[in-house]
């Protein structure tokens, strides 16, 4: 869900390579830079490293 509103629904392609580097920009930004506050307020990787 977070995908389609933050990302998908605002985004026209060209083509399938534009799709797969936006996807792979959204998802670096989402796991490294924004905050979840479902976690707390941090980011996923952020959460994942003070479980390790």
């Amino acid at each position: 869900r977070t995908m389609r509103y933050d990302w998908l629904n605002q985004e026209l392609f060209d083509n399938l390579e534009q799709v797969r580097a936006q996807a792979e920009n959204w998802l670096y930004h989402y796991n490294h830079k924004r905050p979840n506050m479902g976690n707390g307020g941090f980011t996923p990787i952020q959460k994942l490293n003070q479980a390790a």
